[in-house]
């Protein structure tokens, strides 16, 4: 499986420039509301045109702005779960799946094809139930059955957990990974919550502001997201200057920091030097304790992780134990 999309699109006040390719399992497209992320599935997905561009699967084209191909979304053989699960509110929910599998013509076989995948996703039990009878998660279920059902050579997930609230998140993130995974099927998973993105796909695609910022495969990316602008979407606190090779909130020189302007502290540890941060607060995790500290020296705020819990006003000498470099 590969898929290429290499497409612009403008609307009243944002632009869209995307390019991009991917290949076997299941991808994110990562980044904060308003990015670009549920456009660039809706133009995969043939709901929207680009203005020029683009978007192939499997060799096959499904859009040429050059060549004016545009193939209709129903043609696209592509499966696309919405937000909301999109399930129709006067069916059943055996009628809901039916609906999916209705490229099977034979009655019997096609019955068949929806007791099987409502085994395959335990909501067997609900097949006689409505819509507006199930939990978020069972919904959700039916909504990927349905998609399943279709037989589509691709998935795309328009953040599937936003209706959900985050205990129930939690528990069915691995559920979901299963199905998709059984599936056999590959994908492009839209989100912006960072566990997401690393609890269901290998690969990342970092989109900000109508462009992709940086992708990789996770953790790495994670880890070395190279730029102050990678960092901060997947919300790393610990970023800090570099001015004339010494890390300013420390006052600490830091070696092999070249030209780089930023440096991404993953972890601090303590040294015998005179203090440079004071303790603010602190909060307990499954570390230890997390403290909320501040820089003496400019008053830059950031976080320390600590086995022990230090005393607000507690004054430490910490320098960088892991960290990366950020160009700009």
């Amino acid at each position: 499986m590969k898929l290429i999309v290499d497409i612009k699109k403008k609307l009243p006040g944002f632009s869209l420039e995307v390019a991009f390719s991917l290949e076997d399992g299941i991808s994110s497209l990562f980044g904060p509301s308003g990015s670009g992320k549920s456009l660039t599935l809706r133009t995969i997905a043939g709901i929207i045109d680009p203005d020029e561009g683009y978007i192939a699967l499997n060799g096959n084209v499904l859009f040429d702005s050059k060549r004016k191909i545009s193939v209709p979304p129903e043609k696209r053989n592509i499966g696309y779960l919405f937000q909301n699960y999109a399930l129709f509110p006067t069916m059943k929910v055996e009628k809901n799946l039916s609906l999916g599998a209705k490229k099977e013509k034979d009655k019997k076989k096609r019955k068949l094809e929806v007791q099987n995948m409502a085994d395959l996703l335990s909501i067997s039990h609900l097949l006689d139930k409505y819509p507006f009878e199930l939990s978020g998660g069972e919904a959700q279920r039916v909504a990927i059955g349905r998609m399943l059902l279709s037989k589509p050579d691709f998935l795309l997930f328009d953040e599937p957990f936003s209706a959900l609230d985050e205990s129930l998140k939690i528990k069915i993130e691995p559920e979901f990974a299963r199905i998709v995974k059984e599936s056999g099927k590959s994908g492009l998973l839209v989100t912006h919550s960072k566990r997401e993105a690393m609890h269901l796909s290998k690969h990342l695609f970092l989109i900000s502001g109508g462009q992709i910022e940086k992708e990789g495969d996770l953790p790495d990316i994670y880890w070395n997201p190279g730029t102050k602008n990678a960092a901060e979407l997947f919300g790393h606190q610990n970023i800090l200057t570099i001015e004339n090779g010494q890390i300013a909130a420390l006052a600490r020189k830091q070696e092999k920091a070249g030209k780089s302007k930023y440096i991404l502290v993953h972890s601090f540890k303590e040294t015998e030097e005179e203090a440079n941060v004071i303790v603010l607060s602190s909060l307990p995790d499954e570390n230890g304790f997390l403290h909320n500290i501040q820089s003496l020296i400019d008053s830059t705020t950031f976080t320390y992780n600590r086995r022990e819990r230090a005393e607000d006003g507690t004054k430490l000498s910490l320098i960088p134990n892991e960290y990366s470099f950020l160009e700009f």
